[in-house]
């Protein structure tokens, strides 16, 4: 039977209200549409919680089908305990009516690890209720891998200007790279233990190592072409790589040298060759317990630490002798004026790079000119070493010193309060007047007087450290004299 609808009349009011029907019905098909291909994780829940929608993006996230998303809650995709914060947070929102972004880092069903920023917004409909909310997670990873890797690179090169500082003062070769690999491992995150190896006539030792058996890999030497990083790195040791799983080299005879003291296996590394000259090349090995740890960030340091090592080993093997007549006084071994004002302008620069308190001490030590007069020259410089070693047992290997006079020394202290240090300075003046200083021909005691000025309280420069640090010297220089 055929229906006539030729006496159907629509009204307008009819006709606007499918116009709009339809053209809703376009614009959700549109804005769908691009959703799906942007390619930030969206979603959209209601009030229960429930997944009403999600693009391609957010099930990529999860590795999941928008059919076992869609009419589902948190509870089905999220670890339960995780489900609940989740669900009880997104809750929170809805009943305040509120927008929230912040940074989190999360894992992707590839298992790769990604930093997003979240945008959550509770929806609103006409009577200003909150019928869901809506999700978008923006991959920050590059700009976050950046911000890291600038964060990362001024951390190792403070490293390497500490190193190279304090590298003369270790002249065996052994403490050299104790030195290297502690400062690496302590400034890689996920770093738990480290070797360094030399490779010389085909044949691979160990250097220095930070939680193995010592025992075990100190004795460790076996032909190059057995070691898994030549297998890994095809024998050519010129560029930095990662080893995310040891256990493809080790499935089942795990070497006993790569035993560490915690118990715990080696599961990942990030090596590093070094060439130190045509004969003989270094490979720093920093290892996790943990499998897949490092990173292009990593990479990215180790290729700077390439450069740096070898510049530093030159220094280090060519040039001590020569470096330690130019920055040192060869009477007391400390530092000679000129190399302090070197490393003082560094350390100057970085606790104003770091908004950190720095203090300058001058010491003159009383009463040089009559020692050396009445039992000469000899008995003074022996006044001179005596200072020298005191001062130095005081304080940690991280404050300096230096003989920049006759009978005048400088001190930077950088981790000592300027409060706590006026106090332990005025304790040891005292228990200096009480030493011995003696030989076969002659007996005395001594005496110092200081000074202190700290940045960035008294002064921003050096120059005006030094002028305040003089005058407050002079002035408790006049309220002693020396006990000769």
């Amino acid at each position: 039977m055929k229906i006539d609808n030729s006496n159907k009349h629509f009204t307008k009011n009819e006709i606007d209200a499918i116009t709009k029907v339809l053209q809703a019905a376009k614009d959700v098909s549109f804005l769908e549409t691009l959703m799906e291909i942007i390619p930030s994780p969206i979603f959209y829940k209601d009030n229960l919680g429930v997944y009403q929608f999600c693009n391609k993006a957010f099930c990529d996230y999860l590795g999941m089908t928008k059919e076992s998303i869609i009419k589902h809650t948190v509870f089905d995709i999220a670890p339960i305990n995780l489900a609940h914060e989740y669900h009880q947070s997104d809750l929170d929102l809805m009943q305040s009516q509120s927008t929230q972004i912040y940074e989190s880092r999360v894992k992707y069903h590839d298992g790769s690890l990604h930093d997003v920023m979240y945008h959550k917004t509770a929806h609103m409909d006409e009577h200003h209720n909150a019928i869901g909310l809506v999700g978008v997670m923006v991959d920050i990873t590059t700009q976050k891998n950046t911000e890291r890797l600038i964060q990362r690179q001024n951390i190792i090169k403070d490293v390497m200007i500490n190193i190279s500082h304090i590298i003369n003062q270790n002249s065996d070769r052994i403490n050299f790279h104790n030195l290297l690999l502690d400062e690496l491992v302590n400034n890689f995150e996920h770093v738990n233990y480290g070797a360094i190896y030399e490779i010389c006539d085909h044949r691979i030792k160990t250097l220095a190592n930070i939680g193995h058996n010592s025992d075990d890999i100190d004795e460790f030497t076996i032909p190059i072409s057995d070691w898994y990083i030549t297998e890994h790195s095809h024998g050519i040791f010129k560029t930095a790589d990662i080893i995310d799983d040891l256990n493809i080299y080790f499935s089942s005879d795990y070497p006993k040298w790569l035993a560490t003291l915690d118990g715990r296996r080696v599961n990942s590394c990030l090596y590093i060759p070094v060439e130190l000259n045509e004969n003989c090349t270094i490979v720093i090995v920093l290892e996790s317990a943990s499998v897949a740890s490092f990173n292009q960030v990593d990479i990215n340091i180790a290729e700077y630490i390439q450069l740096q090592i070898p510049i530093i080993y030159q220094i280090y093997s060519l040039n001590k002798e020569t470096l330690i007549l130019s920055r040192y006084d060869s009477l007391t071994g400390l530092m000679n004026r000129g190399y302090f004002t070197t490393i003082f302008e560094d350390r100057l620069l970085l606790a104003k790079r770091d908004t950190l308190m720095l203090s300058l001490v001058m010491f003159d030590l009383d009463g040089l000119k009559i020692i050396n007069d009445n039992f000469g020259h000899a008995a003074g410089d022996k006044y001179l070493e005596h200072f020298a070693s005191f001062i130095k047992i005081q304080f940690r290997s991280t404050d300096t010193f230096a003989r920049i006079g006759g009978d005048e020394f400088l001190g930077i202290f950088s981790t000592t309060d300027h409060l706590t240090l006026k106090k332990k300075l005025t304790l040891l003046q005292t228990l200096y007047t009480q030493l011995v200083i003696e030989d076969e021909d002659y007996e005395f005691k001594g005496r110092f007087s200081y000074g202190i000025a700290t940045y960035p309280i008294d002064a921003d420069t050096i120059d005006g450290l030094l002028t305040i640090s003089d005058i407050k010297m002079y002035s408790d220089k006049k309220r002693g004299a020396a006990s000769l």
